[in-house]
């Protein structure tokens, strides 16, 4: 099964919290055409942020909400006009790392869920036989008995 963006950057996130940058994450996860569009518009938008911070505080930028936290910018000048530099480094969000640990739990509850399915069934098949021996048994031992008395008699 194809895991969904969101997933797949998360995990690769998660496996590289000292920061990656756009050329790892596009060749880790291998986006499509409009799985790149998001990707893009995800780092542009922490690239942004970063980069206009100071002015989110003084009103003259709005932040744009983003899967990515930008945490260094490329040392080049030229470079640090673009999301894409080699030196640009981002990380997940707090929100996206503990969204991806709930994704996990959900993932462990429904295994259990799905064990614990199974061996109620095993123990359900168990009792039923456990009360049909039961039954059975007794039917015979009273068989049994008519058999002796009807034998005495």
């Amino acid at each position: 099964m194809n895991k969904h963006l969101y997933i797949k950057i998360l995990e690769f996130g998660e496996k590289h919290i000292e920061g990656f940058n756009y050329t790892e994450i596009k060749s880790a996860i291998k986006p499509s055409d409009w799985e790149g569009v998001i990707l893009v518009r995800n780092l542009e938008a922490a690239f942004n942020n970063f980069k206009n911070s100071g002015r989110i505080h003084m009103g003259s930028y709005t932040y744009k909400p983003s899967l990515f936290e930008c945490v260094d910018l490329a040392k080049k000048e030229e470079d640090e006009k673009n999301y894409y530099s080699p030196g640009t480094r981002y990380i997940i969000n707090g929100e996206a790392y503990f969204n991806y640990l709930d994704y996990l739990e959900l993932q462990i509850a429904r295994k259990s869920s799905e064990d614990a399915n199974k061996y109620s069934r095993k123990s359900i098949k168990i009792a039923t036989w456990a009360l049909l021996i039961g039954i059975i048994s007794s039917i015979a031992q009273i068989l049994i008995e008519i058999y002796n008395y009807i034998k005495i008699s």
